[in-house]
């Protein structure tokens, strides 16, 4: 028989987790098998850029654990799949949960930190009590949504009204995704409360009522007790850093990982892929899947399929850039995880994550603070044009504003995450549905996967590529 040869180009969470679903099968509930290739058949993963991770970076400076991408995981949902993934890899002692504290969530409004509440009682005390029960009632008389879909701020507008829109929703969706909940679509980003609003006439009493039904991209089989402990503990992160699951990813594909391998052209003809690499390089795939974000992918398709060049480019993002900032000593005079700021604040902080409260086990020692200012995304304008000591500056200034941080920090690391955001405005599921109609006309078997599409989390990403992966053989 003829060798098969399959190839992914992209080295971040979804090419390696893909990788690593290709090359292993499962067997007896959670047990992990090499897979047996036959007849020679071949995996090949192209990465660009000389490190394998993608956005996922940790650093480690001065004493100080940093993270410059993605910081932590939720347990529940798709987490289950990534938990599985960590089990797989012999991770399990590097699971950290969050800090008790970490439940405790702020939003900056009104020229201060405001606690959100954390269960009934604290909402009963809360400063956002009467926006909470004027929300509740404008929920039950609100009138469901006469279209296939809807920007964010008009479904919460409409559900809760535009105080709560403006107050909860806007940071949250800064946080998540740094865009503007007046463009981003409520079906592609949160499903659940677009399939809830079909089913019930209230959202708060359909969420209470209703049982979360099973995510169709994690695996169905039994849990081990591990993960089925591990996905009732809520937030949790890697003790070394987040880097640790895509090195141990690469440590486990590097026969077929290749890095500093950029792709210039890809073309198809007679049920193959031609991806010719900006070395000169041809390589010939027998299946083809293109885990790399669509503005990067767009380019690769120019010169051979105009349609799936411009279904690309529809797609957009958003930038921004991450400031770790490091004291050697106690500068925060509250716990929590964190607090976000809405964009009617008029503020260039998005949020800062307090990582040493959150996880003070990755601290150097007790006295550490560890802070992660985000700066960017859809409210900022000119952004690009700011260099970066201006955004540098920028944030310690409003660092001192909100928390009252005079000194400056011991430790600081910089990182401008350029269109890295995919932002899902109305609209996208549509352009996925129509891009991978597009991807099966052509003679060859191509799929595409990672952030642009399909959930933007690391979560999202491990649990598609492994959905991805089951439907495939190498």
């Amino acid at each position: 028989m003829l060798q098969k040869h399959t190839v992914i180009i992209g080295a971040g969470i979804s090419g390696l987790t893909l990788g690593w679903s290709l090359k292993h099968q499962k067997k007896d509930g959670n047990k992990l098998t090499i897979y047996q290739k036959k007849d020679g058949n071949k995996l090949t993963i192209l990465e660009s850029s000389k490190r394998p991770g993608g956005w996922i970076q940790t650093k480690n400076e001065d004493g100080f654990l940093f993270e410059q991408g993605p910081r932590s995981f939720r347990s529940g949902g798709t987490g289950i799949a990534t938990l599985q993934l960590i089990e797989h890899l012999g991770l399990q002692n590097e699971l950290l949960f969050a800090n008790k504290a970490a439940k405790i969530r702020y939003i900056y409004t009104d020229n201060k930190l405001q606690s959100l509440p954390t269960g009934l009682l604290s909402t009963l005390y809360s400063p956002f009590f009467f926006k909470f029960l004027k929300g509740l009632w404008t929920d039950c008389l609100a009138a469901r949504c006469q279209e296939d879909d809807e920007t964010i701020y008009t479904f919460a507008k409409r559900r809760f009204g535009a105080q709560m829109a403006e107050l909860f929703f806007d940071p949250l969706i800064s946080g998540i995704y740094a865009g503007d909940i007046k463009k981003l679509s409520l079906k592609s980003c949160f499903p659940s409360l677009h399939v809830l609003e079909s089913q019930h006439r209230s959202l708060f009493f359909g969420a209470l009522s209703k049982k979360k039904p099973p995510s169709v991209m994690v695996n169905e089989k039994p849990l081990s007790s591990f993960v089925e402990h591990a996905s009732r503990q809520g937030i949790f992160t890697l003790r070394n850093g987040i880097e640790t699951l895509t090195d141990k990813l690469a440590e486990n594909l590097k026969e077929e990982l290749r890095l500093d391998s950029p792709v210039k052209r890809l073309t198809f003809e007679n049920g193959k892929s031609c991806i010719e690499l900006l070395d000169g390089q041809r390589i010939i795939a027998d299946e083809l899947h293109l885990a790399i974000p669509p503005n990067q992918l767009a380019p690769l398709f120019k010169t051979s399929c105009e349609t799936i060049y411009e279904q690309l480019n529809l797609f957009e993002t958003a930038s921004i850039s991450v400031i770790n900032c490091g004291y050697h000593y106690p500068v925060l005079n509250k716990k929590g995880f964190g607090y976000l700021v809405p964009s009617k604040e008029k503020q260039k902080l998005l949020g800062v994550v307090w990582d040493s409260s959150a996880f003070p086990e990755q601290n150097a020692h007790s006295q550490q603070t560890r802070l992660t200012a985000m700066i960017g995304g859809a409210h900022f304008a000119n952004f690009s044009s700011f260099d970066e000591s201006a955004l540098i500056e920028l944030a310690l200034k409003e660092l001192h504003c909100h928390l009252g941080i005079r000194k400056r920090p011991d430790c600081i690391l910089f990182k401008r995450a350029h269109e890295a955001i995919p932002q899902y405005t109305v609209g996208h599921t549509a352009r996925v549905a129509v891009l991978k109609h597009e991807l099966k006309k052509l003679p060859a078997k191509v799929s595409v996967l990672g952030n642009g599409y399909h959930g933007v989390s690391v979560n999202d990403c491990v649990a598609y590529a492994n959905v991805t992966g089951h439907c495939s053989e190498l």
